[in-house]
């Protein structure tokens, strides 16, 4: 942990959250209807295949590989707590940028196959 998230983490020591469970619990149900669950669930079965083929070549070392799924959980779990840092929060992303991303485009390429994509 940096010097920067250390002082980060000892601020929110200091906060009462027991007294803002009710206000938790309403930015959480915010925070899920902000959310495109069925594209969250497609770029999960994407990592699953993505680690699937890391773990077949060796990539990922000793990790279990029927542990893919928690480490794709992980992984999203991950990028969900760095949101709330990311400056796109405020902007859209180009298409430009959507197809240049591997996962994007094996998302694209696997929904007819597979029952991925908008529904």
């Amino acid at each position: 942990m940096t010097a920067v998230e250390e002082a980060r983490a000892a601020r929110l020591r200091c906060v009462p959250w027991g007294a803002l469970v009710e206000l938790e619990a309403m930015v959480y149900e915010h925070a899920c209807d902000a959310l495109d669950f069925a594209m969250l669930f497609q770029l999960e079965q994407a990592l699953w295949f993505k680690l699937d083929d890391l773990a077949e070549a060796d990539a990922l070392g000793d990790f279990p590989s029927e542990m893919i799924h928690e480490l794709a959980d992980e992984l999203i779990a991950r990028a969900l707590r760095a949101l709330p840092a990311d400056p796109r929060r405020s902007m859209t992303m180009p298409d430009e940028a959507r197809d240049t991303c591997e996962l994007c485009r094996l998302i694209a390429a696997s929904e007819p196959e597979l029952g991925l994509g908008p529904s």
